[in-house]
């Protein structure tokens, strides 16, 4: 019987950490998207590029830590994107790039997974 509640707890716990993940990454794809509307050197999009880089931070640090029990593929997939959306980042913030359509359709993309 406890077995099946602590079950249930972690189950539940799970799902709500990744309806904030959700909602996080939505909140940035916001963002991002006021930022294209208004420019790159907008208080928009270096909000939305900061917050996304705080995430991808975390998301990376999880990603390569061993007690991390994804599937070593999912989790190298999860580093490359990672690594892609944080070099991105630093181009659209130093005016090299202008993908914000990019870092909106793949966090979208992640974001949607995460459902």
């Amino acid at each position: 019987m406890y077995q099946k509640y602590y079950h249930d707890i972690a189950i539940n716990s799970q799902r709500h950490c990744r309806e904030i993940e959700k909602y996080v990454i939505s909140r940035a794809i916001s963002d991002l998207q006021k930022g294209l509307e208004v420019g790159p050197d907008s208080v928009e999009t270096v909000k939305a590029c900061a917050l996304i880089q705080n995430i991808w931070s975390i998301f990376l640090a999880e990603a390569i830590n061993d007690d991390n029990h994804l599937p070593n593929d999912l989790r190298a997939n999860l580093i490359s994107i990672g690594v892609w959306i944080q070099r991105e980042l630093k181009d659209l913030s130093e005016g090299k790039s202008m993908n914000f359509k990019g870092l909106i359709e793949i966090n979208q993309i992640i974001a949607d997974g995460l459902a």
